[in-house]
């Protein structure tokens, strides 16, 4: 056992989006206990390349296993830059029973000049601490991301985390080696005695 953490298969949608994804290489120092502290770099990037209008995302989170501390280094926009932490996920929006708050965190750019380039740019750094009382090396959780607005022709595209117990690396059940068939001996065609 012990505490993991890894990005959640999925396949991007069609056309031109927005995608979101947390950086968890720095996660590999985490131990999972109780009150650690860890950041999450919030990643961002068009899929063209574009600037945009900006973006609405809702960060959902499982209160009982890890909790925010703060939103630090958030990429600023020309007209709205915010948080908001700790909110009731009462309508159950990201199709998840076990997250119950969530983080949303807005941009909004009137003149489409946020945050362009082919390379993904770091949005926001998300603090988090284990939450008291949980063991992440013992339970597993998942930070899902939800888009609550995208700019103009664009999807939103959000990668979940899974964080906490390392799972038990499933093995594809070896497949069964057939039996080297025997080699038949070549028959030798003896020359007819002339």
């Amino acid at each position: 056992s012990g505490f993991s953490s890894g990005l959640v298969d999925s396949t991007p949608p069609e056309g031109s989006y927005q995608e979101v994804y947390f950086d968890n290489s720095g996660l590999s120092e985490v131990t999972g206990n109780a009150g650690e502290e860890f950041t999450l770099p919030l990643m961002y990037k068009a899929s063209d390349g574009a600037t945009t209008t900006g973006l609405g995302v809702e960060i959902y989170y499982d209160s009982t296993l890890i909790t925010p501390v703060a939103v630090e280094d958030q990429l600023p926009a020309s007209m709205i830059t915010t948080n908001t932490l700790d909110l009731s996920d009462n309508s159950n929006a990201d199709s998840d029973e076990s997250t119950d708050k969530y983080i949303i965190l807005n941009w909004a750019d009137m003149f489409g000049t946020w945050a362009g380039g082919t390379d993904p740019t770091i949005v926001a750094n998300i603090k988090f601490k284990v939450a008291e009382g949980a063991d992440l090396t013992t339970a597993a959780t998942s930070i899902r991301l939800e888009g609550s607005e995208t700019a103009a022709g664009y999807s939103f595209y959000g990668q979940d985390l899974n964080l906490g117990e390392e799972p038990v690396a499933e093995e594809p059940a070896p497949e069964p080696v057939p039996e080297p068939e025997p080699e038949e001996e070549p028959e030798v065609e003896e020359p007819v005695a002339e």
